[in-house]
């Protein structure tokens, strides 16, 4: 939802914050060209698949909460994005397989004028005349530089006539930002996470019982953190994750 322009009369007050002309309410349509090249080989019990990509955003779509109760949405000059992305898939033994995929990330704004301030932005002055920032070279929200993941998994019988499969996997984020005002003041410093699951199937039925344990290590972190509407320089806790979840499945094919 679009608040307003800048200077729309504050909220309680006529004609209200979301004042203004139906040009200030609109955004345009987000316009993507990406280039990608890479290759795809096999090795015995071996894959390995490489690509490259670049990518330009004219006009991105965003959406950044403002403070009071509401979210601003407008458009981005330009952003860019352009990385490398390497999956490997070993097939180690007969029972054991080691998959691992891993990116590297490079997305940020090329030119954005006219973004909603951090908090830290407005108290070392950054903010214009109107209230808002340049993000130009900054990088996007939320987006982490590096994530891997790693899953291994063993298979073998147990008791003549059941298929008994243990899966590890392992999933990384580098440190990235977890508001939408890009607040440098709250990062989220890099982090993995454990998870494991047991699986038992009978050979000749099509049934299976699971034992899932996601962020076995109790790892704690946040997810985003918001800011108290109508109160600058206040935030509070958006999703925090610090529990270690363990669920039973059962399942049946047909």
């Amino acid at each position: 939802m679009y608040e307003g322009p800048s200077s729309a009369s504050p909220p309680g007050t006529s004609p209200g914050p979301s004042a203004g002309t139906p040009e200030d309410t609109q955004f345009e349509d987000e316009q993507v060209t990406a280039y990608e090249i890479g290759f795809k080989s096999d090795w015995d019990d071996m894959r390995l698949n490489v690509g490259v990509f670049y990518g330009t955003y004219d006009d991105l779509q965003t959406s950044i909460f403002n403070g009071s109760i509401g979210f601003n949405v407008g458009n981005a000059g330009k952003a860019i994005q352009k990385g490398i992305d390497v999956e490997f898939i070993w097939q180690a033994t007969d029972d054991l397989s080691i998959t691992a995929n891993a990116e590297y990330l490079d997305f940020y704004y090329d030119k954005f004028e006219g973004a909603a301030c951090s908090l830290t932005e407005v108290y070392e002055g950054e903010a214009n005349e109107d209230g808002l920032c340049d993000w130009s070279g900054d990088n996007l929200a939320w987006v982490p530089e590096f994530k891997a993941v790693v899953a291994v998994e063993h298979l073998n019988d147990v008791m003549g006539s059941y298929e008994m499969s243990n899966t590890l996997i392992v999933n990384y984020k580098s440190e990235h930002t977890i508001d939408s005002s890009n607040e440098q003041g709250f990062l989220q410093d890099g982090y993995a996470l454990v998870d494991y699951r047991l699986k038992l199937t009978p050979e000749d039925s099509d049934w299976h019982v699971a034992l899932t344990v996601t962020n076995l290590l109790d790892k704690d972190y946040e997810i985003y953190i918001a800011k108290i509407p109508l109160n600058t320089g206040a935030y509070a806790n958006g999703m925090h994750k610090k529990a270690r979840m363990i669920n039973l499945e059962f399942g049946y094919s047909f």
